[in-house]
């Protein structure tokens, strides 16, 4: 059978296949195991709530995480510019983000 095992929160912490007989012996104290009826659980995308799997948000992604600093990064520069009077070089900053 496959299995998950969870914690108190819900929280996946690792899944797998076993016998039958041997699916309480996954979990380790504080830890909750169960047959993983749906298939294909993970850890990034699910959780356990009341004994049933529930989708977690999607997480923000790498490529993401890039552009938004990077959009962050150029509104500093360009505050910084507008600081010292350069308003219009702030501005030409400010548009190759669009905005």
């Amino acid at each position: 059978m496959n299995f998950i095992v969870h914690d108190a929160a819900g929280n996946i912490l690792r899944t797998g296949f076993c016998m039958d007989v041997q699916l309480p012996l996954q979990a380790s104290a504080g830890e909750t195991a169960i047959e993983d009826t749906w298939g294909g659980t993970s850890d990034v995308k699910h959780k356990i709530v009341a004994g049933e799997r529930v989708d977690l948000p999607p997480r923000a992604t790498p490529s993401n995480l890039t552009a938004i600093n990077y959009r962050a990064l150029i509104r500093r520069k360009a505050d910084k510019l507008a600081a010292a009077g350069q308003q219009y070089e702030a501005l030409l900053l400010l548009q190759t983000i669009g905005g």
